[in-house]
């Protein structure tokens, strides 16, 4: 869209807990499309490695979630957001990071800081 230039705000408070062996649970709350103003980002990039993701380009490298576009069902800014993690291997160190995608245009805001979470053995 001709002139449309908003940026989605920045991932805030993204925590990571073991659930089992296999499973893990991101929480993580929703920021605006435009900065930390409504309406709140509805699709999010989500990368996921075993090893530490300290730069843009690593972040831009790792292997991503859900195509690289994780839908939410959200409508309002700091909105806490929950998503499970399957499939993974038992006793295993994993990094994320998580990046919102601007619901018009798709653009992706400022990478959060990473984290990392170990499954249960």
């Amino acid at each position: 869209m001709r002139g449309y230039r908003r940026t989605p705000g920045r991932i805030r408070h993204l925590t990571a807990r073991a659930l089992s062996s296999t499973r893990i649970k991101l929480s993580f709350t929703a920021p605006g499309t435009d900065g930390h103003r409504p309406p709140a980002a509805s699709s999010y990039l989500i990368a996921q490695t075993t090893t530490p993701i300290r730069t843009t380009r690593a972040f831009l490298a790792a292997p991503v979630l859900c195509s690289g576009r994780c839908p939410f069902a959200v409508t309002t800014v700091g909105t806490t957001l929950n998503l499970t993690i399957t499939h993974l291997r038992p006793g295993t160190t994993y990094y994320y990071t998580v990046a919102a995608r601007d619901n018009v245009t798709g653009t992706r805001g400022r990478r959060s800081a990473a984290i990392r979470v170990r499954t249960r053995r």
